[in-house]
């Protein structure tokens, strides 16, 4: 069977992904890029800066820089991977089955009236969930009607977590063709022997963190809909019950901002490590004795996989929807309230009276995110395209 997988660019959290996909007996993957400079120098707007990623993007799966033809509208992020060449390459390609990721750009739409027109069975695995997101009654009633419509086309919904099977079946999505495909990151990466050989406290001696209570790491983009200005705020509330040291990683347009706001705080024990490459985050995962994620709207949040697979435990907003498959409330991590600060400082406050008390296991914790891993996510790619084969099925070495 002869796969067409279509993604805007390389990025370090899918291409191990479809490395594993390239290897499964009777499947042949292509994949088709329409940005090639995204993650390979070219400039991020989430992290506003230029992003080179420290690991091969392309190696290990078949793939092809395929040349975008942008349309002058808003906003521009729809239009820029617009893609005429696209649909020929498709066609060339002689494909059993296309894979769309979501629904959201033009080039998606392209790939869904491409497998519809041509009769191609149609896998779409999007980032999918109404946490946190508000609508009029407008754009709710047309985007129920468009989604309702979508669902009822694909052949297979890969979902990457509990919200998204649930958004998929409120819109009359069928049960049949719902396959389970988490969110995954390479856990291996992130359960770094070396890293968790030095001990905490020598970790935080190096960062400055030596006579904190409880060092509370951040990891990723600096703008508005990650909620870092909450994780700010609990911190102030806590000046006077809780030593806190704050660990940054990560950068964007809100880097100022924020950067002022804790200057004006006067935080005595604050590390700012800027952008780091995934090669690099194990580290930082260590020192910190809890991820916090904040987010405003996170329709899954892989940095709580991340976290997690290093056996650190988590704090996450209600809204992240990775929260509702990994964290159980006193064994790996906590959930609050998004965009009340005071639900997030009360949270922080219990986390540190369980941790003095009784600590969170790394073990359990590490054991909790294995069963959200690249092998799992492609069990869910092969069971759907089994599910639709004419053919022999192909051997999932993964189940």
């Amino acid at each position: 069977m002869r796969l067409a997988i279509v993604r805007t660019h390389p990025t370090q959290y899918f291409s191990p992904l479809f490395r594993s996909l390239s290897k499964v007996p009777g499947l042949e993957v292509k994949v088709f890029y329409c940005l090639p400079d995204r993650g390979r120098g070219g400039f991020d707007p989430g992290f506003n800066q230029k992003i080179f990623w420290d690991v091969d993007l392309l190696e290990g799966y078949q793939y092809e820089f395929v040349p975008t033809a942008p349309l002058p509208f808003k906003p521009k992020h729809i239009f820029e991977s617009r893609s005429p060449k696209l649909i020929k390459k498709l066609k060339e390609g002689n494909f059993n089955a296309v894979f769309c990721a979501g629904y959201a750009l033009w080039l998606d739409w392209q790939m869904i009236f491409f497998a519809l027109r041509n009769k191609i069975p149609l896998i779409c695995r999007p980032e999918f969930n109404e946490l946190g997101v508000h609508r009029g009654w407008l754009k709710t009633w047309i985007r129920k009607k468009i989604l309702t419509w979508y669902f009822s086309k694909v052949s297979a919904f890969l979902y990457i977590g509990q919200k998204a099977r649930e958004g998929f079946l409120s819109f009359g999505g069928n049960p049949s063709k719902a396959f389970f495909s988490p969110y995954s990151v390479n856990n291996n990466l992130f359960d770094v022997c070396d890293v968790r050989s030095q001990s905490k406290t020598q970790l935080k001696t190096e960062f400055g963190f030596q006579a904190c209570d409880l060092v509370l790491l951040y990891v990723g983009k600096l703008i508005q809909q990650k909620g870092v200005d909450l994780l700010i705020q609990a911190i102030k509330r806590l000046e006077d019950k809780l030593k806190v040291g704050l660990l940054m990683v990560g950068d964007g347009p809100q880097s100022e901002m924020l950067l002022s706001k804790i200057k004006n705080l006067k935080l005595e024990h604050f590390h700012f490590a800027g952008f780091q490459n995934q090669s690099q985050l194990p580290k930082y995962y260590q020192v910190g004795d809890v991820l916090i994620i904040p987010s405003l709207v996170e329709p899954w949040g892989l940095v709580v996989n991340e976290a997690m697979a290093s056996g650190t435990p988590v704090i996450a907003s209600d809204r992240v929807g990775s929260a509702y498959d990994l964290v159980e409330e006193g064994k790996t991590g906590y959930m609050f309230e998004a965009e009340n600060s005071h639900s997030l400082a009360l949270t922080i406050e219990k986390f540190y009276q369980r941790s003095i008390e009784s600590g969170f296991s790394g073990d359990y914790i590490r054991t909790k995110v294995s069963q959200y891993s690249i092998d799992r996510s492609v069990s869910g790619f092969t069971s759907a395209l089994n599910s639709f084969s004419k053919t022999e099925k192909m051997c999932d070495r993964y189940q």
